[in-house]
């Protein structure tokens, strides 16, 4: 997921793809009680517009 708009209120986007895709790096932290979470970060990673493609919004999605 990640802010698409114009300001942190504008839009949200959420994004389905391969880890293994270009530009993808993904770093394990573990928590201090032992969980195991991620940070996903996305540099440059280029994503075909589908017909499946959503953007959230405040009020629903569009």
């Amino acid at each position: 997921m990640a802010l698409t708009g114009e300001d942190k209120h504008g839009g949200l986007t959420m994004f389905h793809l391969p880890a293994g895709t270009p530009g993808v790096k993904i770093r394990g932290i573990e928590t201090m009680r032992g969980r195991e979470v991620n940070d996903v970060f996305l540099t440059g990673v280029r994503l075909p517009r589908t017909p499946w493609s959503v953007k959230c919004t405040a009020g629903g999605s569009s």
